[in-house]
């Protein structure tokens, strides 16, 4: 199927009620929207232009679910990919591919009633989004994901948002709720100034799989008092690591880039490990007090090991030179030795 639209979405539901969306195996599917909207023709339920929702490609106002084992190409010209009012779920088996957005790939508001936002249970999802401040996925709820492969790149510089008086970047995933990853392979990677990979106004908490994360661009200056900094994972909350593995690589030259920030409190599992890059400028905050600063790892320091200025309950941090251009960090118990 191949659905091109000249004044609208590709596809617009207006009904709050959920959507199935089954992707007949064997089958590559096209969305692709118009670049501007004119109005319809005709509205629903006595509505008008300025009352019904027209927010992207593929627009719902109700539950969005996908399931089956086809492939769903989606081009939003207007605005955003994909969006829907409700919450967005992936089974597995299901490959959707946002190619393009004006703004986001993935656009969630959430269903509240069932406190879901993102829910992927398996699949592939694929956004590759260069629009300014432009992310992989958003929601106002929750992103959960517990399996499947992300695969989320974002180019985009960040933008002074006036409606928030603060700047605004590009992420590969942003959420006003949790993150939460429990399984499967994820790879996100943000190219533009201050970009993140992964972004949460409250926390992350990681127990499976593995995620990388690389940022390589520069800091973004709208004024003296307002900065966006690259960041590899970033939460206003707590970030719990406890299994799976997380690799993170921040290479822009920024004096605010960090790979791991937390406003609030970092825990981490015996055997849980980062991927950091080797900057001396490169910090991790913890507890809000004064970044660790890490000196520049040499030839001769490649496989020694040394201890952080900072603790959390129960752990030892330590940092073990991996190689001059890279570094791990393992917090492990205090009477178990470090690997």
């Amino acid at each position: 199927m191949e659905l091109t639209s000249t004044k609208g979405p590709a596809i617009n539901d207006q009904c709050k009620k959920r959507a199935f969306v089954h992707l007949m195996g064997g089958t590559t599917n096209r969305l692709t929207d118009a670049a501007s909207y004119s109005d319809d023709v005709k509205y629903l339920n006595g509505g008008s232009s300025s009352s019904e929702d027209r927010k992207g490609c593929f627009f719902s106002e109700g539950n969005l679910i996908f399931s089956g084992t086809g492939v769903l190409v989606v081009e939003g010209n207007y605005k955003h990919g994909i969006v829907t009012d409700g919450y967005f779920y992936m089974r597995p088996g299901v490959t959707i591919a946002v190619t393009g957005a004006a703004k986001n790939a993935i656009h969630v508001k959430g269903d509240e009633d069932d406190g879901i936002g993102v829910y992927m249970a398996g699949g592939l999802l694929y956004a590759n989004v260069s629009s300014t401040a432009g992310k992989g996925i958003k929601t106002d709820l929750d992103a959960e994901i517990a399996g499947g492969k992300l695969l989320l790149n974002t180019s985009g510089n960040a933008t002074y948002d006036s409606d928030e008086n603060d700047t605004s970047s590009s992420a590969g995933i942003k959420t006003d709720g949790n993150v939460i990853i429990s399984g499967g392979t994820h790879t996100l990677k943000s190219t533009g100034t201050g970009g993140k990979g992964i972004n949460a106004d409250q926390e992350i908490r990681i127990s499976g799989g593995e995620t990388t994360v690389t940022t390589t661009g520069g800091k973004y200056y709208y004024s003296q008092s307002l900065t966006s900094s690259p960041k590899g994972v970033k939460a206003d909350g707590n970030i719990t690591v406890s299994g799976g593995k997380l690799n993170i690589s921040v290479t822009g030259v920024s004096d605010g880039s960090e790979g791991l920030e937390s406003k609030a409190t970092v825990r981490r599992g015996w055997r849980a490990r980062r991927r950091l890059p080797s900057q001396a400028e490169r910090c991790i905050r913890m507890h809000t007090t004064t970044p660790s600063m890490l000196p520049r790892p040499s030839t001769s320091a490649a496989g020694r090991s040394m201890p952080m200025r900072a603790t959390t309950t129960g752990l030892t941090p330590t940092v073990r030179w991996l190689s001059p251009g890279d570094w791990s960090l393992a917090w492990v118990h205090p009477h178990r030795r470090a690997a």
